[in-house]
């Protein structure tokens, strides 16, 4: 009954200005700050950092990603000390929500809402516990364009959409790493698969974990605060 809600409000959310859903509490980068001050400001779990320009327009979005990436070139002597961190060292063993194939939707998104690590909830196999795949903010992107669309899609089981999506070229299935990865191993596989976390799995692609950007920028600049 309470899909039959999400048709209406999805109409109505369209008229208000952006303005009325941005939030004014953001730190931008401008000349002369340095890559220090921006790892500090993506440690707190700011996803992006804006960087303003001499004439005071924004010139370019630096991302966590983008951070991380620049540690994979020369790795061993940019991560220096940290090179030979591991996921569990990082605090990436720790306990998880799941859902399975079977979930509907809405479901997970509900969890979505509840502090998950890394922003993300896995899907794994109903039977064998292996992680599949897993539903984050971006999951909505594939819901559906409608309110009509978005409302039956989220009704459904998670494996409805998940079995159109895995089929596509651009489909991106979980990167898993073991608990014993270094962080030479983990920043080199965000550069090489282009992700947002990495999923710790036991020997039978159970996950038991999660390492976010955050979690590897936080060691990174924990680092350097010693320097």
């Amino acid at each position: 009954m309470r899909m039959e809600t999400i048709p209406d409000s999805a109409g109505t959310f369209a008229p208000p200005s952006c303005k009325s859903i941005c939030d004014n509490q953001w730190n931008a980068i401008r000349p002369g700050y340095s890559v220090n001050d921006v790892g500090m400001v993506l440690k707190k779990g700011a996803t992006r950092v804006p960087y303003i320009g001499e004439d005071g327009d924004l010139a370019y979005i630096i991302s966590q990603q983008s951070f991380v990436a620049s540690f994979n070139e020369d790795p061993k002597v940019r991560l220096g000390g940290v090179g030979h961190v591991t996921a569990m060292d990082l605090g990436g063993i720790k306990p998880l929500t799941t859902v399975t194939e079977k979930t509907q939707l809405v479901s997970a998104f509900e969890l979505l809402m509840e502090d998950q690590p890394s922003g993300a909830v896995a899907m794994v196999d109903s039977e064998t516990g292996e992680i599949k795949w897993y539903v984050s903010a971006d999951t909505l992107k594939l819901a559906g364009r409608s309110g009509a669309e978005l409302a039956t899609c989220l009704s459904k089981p998670i494996e409805d959409l998940y079995d159109v999506v895995v089929k596509q070229p651009d489909f991106k299935a979980p990167v898993c790493i073991a608990p014993d990865a270094s962080m030479l191993e983990m920043v080199k596989l965000i550069v090489e698969t282009n992700s947002h976390r990495l999923w710790v799995v036991d020997s039978a692609k159970k996950p038991i974990g999660v390492v976010s950007l955050t979690n590897m920028i936080g060691c990174i600049m924990k680092t350097e605060d010693n320097k």
